[in-house]
């Protein structure tokens, strides 16, 4: 049973890779291990945080159709934790996940409005694996976040975890004293598992500079 491949508590948040953009990953060289099927959060990891639409950079979208042309990706899902805006009713427009969805030409996509509990709870993975007929040694899945979405890969079993070390830096009127306190825990678990995190923007350098002076490596 795949059950008895889940990792233990420690590992359970180490990615299979780290990178430090989503156009760093290498489709072509996961197609020739048999992963073809890729998940990707939306927030932080595909589009830039704190935004009322998905706001996703050219260069992915370019990197996600050379991917397909090439053959080294069949299918695309996006989980989400996030909830649509009140303005996307109000002005009868898309909400979020699914903007994200039509932007990059995704197969499928799952958010907290389809009653699935959220990340790190691995259903929404299943649900997406199970919409789309895929099994777990084939399939990866991308996030910015150790605790939510490595954590959330790795317990599905998934045949590769990414993690997209967080580098977008956040405005100051966006919740900074939040963001400083969220990015400090998650660097505070990459710098145990002997990664390194990369502080974007004044509250990234602040969380990683403290991190770093005050937490060691776990021995193996």
């Amino acid at each position: 049973m795949r059950e008895e491949l889940i990792p233990s508590d420690r590992e359970i948040l180490r990615p299979t890779e780290v990178v430090r953009s989503v156009t760093d990953i290498d489709f072509n060289k996961y197609a020739e291990q048999g992963i073809v099927n890729w998940g990707f959060d939306i927030e932080g990891t595909v589009a830039r945080p704190q935004s009322i639409d998905p706001i996703i950079p050219k260069e992915f979208i370019t990197h996600i159709d050379e991917a397909r042309q090439a053959g080294s990706l069949h299918n695309l899902f996006l989980i989400t934790n996030r909830r649509d805006e009140p303005e996307h009713k109000l002005k009868g427009r898309p909400g979020y996940a699914e903007q994200a969805k039509q932007i990059l030409g995704a197969d499928l996509v799952i958010s907290r409005l389809d009653d699935i509990p959220g990340k790190p709870n691995p259903d929404m993975l299943f649900a997406a694996m199970s919409g789309l007929g895929l099994k777990p040694e084939n399939t990866a899945y991308v996030g910015d976040k150790l605790t939510g979405d490595i954590r959330f890969a790795n317990e599905a079993v998934l045949g590769v975890s990414i993690w997209v070390n967080p580098r977008y830096s956040v405005n100051s009127e966006d919740r900074p004293l939040d963001m400083l306190v969220r990015r400090t825990l998650e660097a505070v678990h990459a710098r145990r598992l002997g990664l390194e995190a990369k502080g974007a923007g004044p509250l990234g350098w602040v969380a990683c500079t403290l991190v770093k002076a005050f937490v060691r490596p776990d021995s193996k």
